[in-house]
Order: C-alpha cells, then sequence, then structure tokens
C-alpha cells in the first residue's frame, strides 16, 4: 500500500493543513511546541469537516497517564517511541483500514441508496447547521423543496422500478 505523507512542523500547521486539504489519517506527537496533540485532537473533532479523521499519537510521551489523555482526546490509537516500526505499520494500515469502513458505514447512513441524496436525517441536521449560521452570521437562509405532483401516476402506470429511474434522474 501507497500511502502519501505531508510532513508539518507543528500543531498549527497541522490544523491549517487540515482546514485545507482533506487528509485520512493524522499522527501526531504529542508535544508539538505550540501546541498539545492532544489539543489537536480535540480541534479536529470539533469541527465537521474533521471529526471523523484518525489521530494516530507517536510519542515519546508514553506513560499510562499519557496514553488514557491521548485517547479521552479522540486518538484511535496511541505507541509510545521508541517502537517496532513493523508494528508501527500494521497499526497504521490497520487503522486506515477501519477508517475506510467507518466511512462506507457513514455514507449508508447519510444517503439515500437511490438517489445518493443527503436523506432526511442528514438534511434536517445541516439544516440545523444552516439555520444557526444564518442567524449568527445576520444573513437570509434560502431554502428550495421538490415536490413531485402526482407522481403516484409513474409508478402506476409504468411500475416502482420506472419510478425509482425517473426519481434518480430527477
Amino acid at each position: 500500500r501507497d500511502l502519501h505523507v505531508i510532513p508539518v512542523r507543528s500543531g498549527i500547521e497541522a490544523l491549517e493543513l487540515t482546514d485545507s486539504v482533506l487528509v485520512d489519517m493524522v499522527i501526531s506527537e504529542r508535544e508539538l511546541g505550540d501546541i498539545d496533540g492532544t489539543e489537536l485532537a480535540q480541534h479536529l473533532r470539533s469541527k465537521p469537516e474533521t471529526a471523523r479523521t484518525p489521530v494516530f499519537f507517536h510519542s515519546f510521551r508514553g506513560t499510562p497517564e499519557d496514553i488514557k489523555q491521548g485517547f479521552a482526546a479522540g486518538a484511535c490509537d496511541y505507541m509510545p517511541k521508541p517502537c517496532d516500526l513493523d508494528e508501527l505499520e500494521v497499526r497504521i494500515v490497520h487503522a486506515l483500514a477501519k477508517k475506510a469502513e467507518d466511512d462506507e458505514l457513514f455514507e449508508l447512513a447519510t444517503t439515500d441508496a437511490l438517489t445518493g441524496l443527503a436523506n432526511r436525517r442528514t438534511l434536517l441536521d445541516r439544516l440545523d447547521r444552516e439555520i444557526l449560521r444564518a442567524e449568527l452570521e445576520r444573513r437570509p437562509l434560502t431554502c428550495v423543496m421538490l415536490d413531485l405532483d402526482n407522481f403516484k401516476r409513474v409508478n402506476d402506470a409504468f411500475g416502482h422500478r420506472a419510478g425509482d429511474i425517473v426519481l434518480a434522474h430527477i
């Protein structure tokens, strides 16, 4: 498996990177100089765009309390240094595989299988966030709803399979 690594020199640089680039995983030391790795993890968890990004701590801070704090901040794994590089690779590959599975489950849970659009629960969550954002920014919010009148006639005349095709196309 080929991995593309983007090195950064600080926690703030990591936050800036994750604001502009969608990454599959963050591997971090606990002591970053400018912020603690747990602060980095907590910040990532606080934003919808990065909330599900796995954070893997690989750190010289390896006491049981350090590890406990790392997991409490949302780490997917914590491996103290020095370590066996083969074990590190296995853990990273495992975490990436788990993320891929989680992403697939998230997609299934948040989208309509027929159209690929956001399902009702996802739509309502997004609408709540957009209403709040519009209120905070004192901006208008426009919402469009599409209703297909008498769609039952399509299903009755051509069958549900044809109706599904029409809905997916619309």
